[in-house]
């Protein structure tokens, strides 16, 4: 293809190309193409381009494309859903239905009803995008909706964008689950999952058992190390704090192990990279459900940094990113709340927290579950009264706290 000719193709940028076919004229002077072009984009008028390339005699030959721009309308987006393009994977299913709003209605429904994936809709780009958070693993999928015109139905085509190695063969279970619910179906064939990838158990080989506690210390230290340093360093130590979280308590509970974990994680839940904050919460909960760590987070500056993330994201389109986060947080809270509510808000109180204003505002949280653990924390903050002296005066600093642990 010329260079003019790529000039002329790159002006056609808001149009979407379906065919062009080489037409040659019966004297053999004019060799020339003709295109068939229709744009996405929402405009009230007809755009009109033009190139212009030579002939075999040098002949200049003006060549018009016009674009037959969609009208815009109150009552259905069809025109302005994107086409089926060319080639897609094989994670994809068509939804007989010619109505628009009868499809988003229901391709909207299924997402909202995955428990374990959260997802935000891109109205501009007709497509959902969704996050799986699961500990030291997540993975991201875009859910695209396009418009078959011949058959004038909806494709509906879901497309991987990351994953880590420990989530392998989530994606396909659900696809399986979207298409099998959008779809009325029992269940779907043919969609081959990979065989999950597991990490081996150390504890049912030889000699995994003689760890000493020496050796442990060693190990963690590097993990330390990389949680202070650079971006991909720091994100990859707060998944392994993850996974060390499922180590023997007696390993978690070392002295100069315990007190490095809620140093480290101190820093990392107020992490500038919204990528390490949510693996250093998921690191915090795991870490929870030991009584020694729920009782040091307590009295440490990770209990303001979880009761400031059980917000409403202000940017609805990127909710679903920290979705997860923001429940995580607010379940932790909620079992804090229960068993230490006078502790919880002393802590908060004197670390300068708006607790009387955010217990106005947790009923308005638009996640169901976020808004059921942040209601078990009204319900027993809002009973607790704690005046800014006793909080000022009276409560145990975290380093008292953290003498009297150790």
């Amino acid at each position: 293809m010329s260079d003019i000719t790529n000039e002329f193709y790159s002006d056609l940028e808001d149009g979407e190309l379906f065919s062009v076919c080489d037409v040659e004229d019966l004297s053999g002077d004019l060799k020339w193409r003709a295109m068939t072009v229709e744009s996405n984009h929402i405009e009230n008028d007809t755009c009109i381009s033009q190139a212009s390339w030579n002939g075999k005699d040098n002949q200049s030959i003006n060549t018009v494309a016009i674009f037959s721009e969609a009208k815009s309308s109150s009552t259905s987006h069809a025109s302005f859903c994107p086409s089926v393009p060319f080639g897609m994977a094989g994670t994809n299913f068509t939804v007989e239905h010619s109505d628009f709003n009868t499809v988003f209605e229901l391709i909207n429904n299924v997402l909202l009803a995955q428990n374990e994936m959260d997802f935000s809709y891109f109205s501009d780009e007709f497509l959902w995008r969704g996050k799986k958070l699961s500990c030291s693993g997540s993975m991201e999928v875009d859910i695209n909706l396009y418009h078959d015109k011949s058959a004038n139905n909806y494709v509906v085509a879901a497309r991987k964008l990351r994953s880590d190695c420990g989530l392998g063969g989530t994606f396909q279970t659900f696809f399986a689950a979207l298409k099998s619910s959008a779809l009325s179906l029992d269940s779907v064939e043919g969609v081959g999952a990979r065989k999950r990838f597991v990490i081996p158990n150390m504890a049912s080989m030889p000699g995994a058992n003689c760890v000493t506690d020496a050796e442990f210390l060693n190990g963690s230290h590097t993990i330390f190390r990389m949680c202070l340093s650079g971006l991909s360093e720091r994100i990859q130590g707060a998944k392994m704090l993850c996974d060390v979280s499922k180590k023997e308590a007696h390993y978690l509970e070392l002295p100069e192990f315990h007190s490095e974990v809620v140093r480290v994680l101190e820093a990392l839940v107020q992490d500038d990279s919204d990528e390490v904050r949510q693996y250093a919460v998921m690191a915090v909960a795991a870490f929870a459900e030991l009584a020694s760590y729920k009782e040091a987070f307590l009295h440490s500056s990770i209990l303001p940094a979880l009761f400031g993330l059980v917000e409403n994201c202000t940017n609805l389109e990127l909710a679903y990113q920290m979705a997860q986060v923001r429940r995580t947080a607010a379940s932790v809270l909620a079992v804090m709340c229960r068993t230490q509510p006078f502790t919880v808000r002393m802590e908060l109180q004197k670390q300068r927290c708006d607790v009387h204003g955010w217990l106005q505002r947790v009923s308005c949280l638009r996640d169901s579950r976020t808004r059921e653990s942040a209601m078990i924390c009204k319900q027993f903050l809002q009973d607790v009264s704690v005046s800014a002296e006793t909080t000022v005066e009276d409560c145990m600093t975290s380093e008292d706290f953290a003498t009297l642990i150790h």
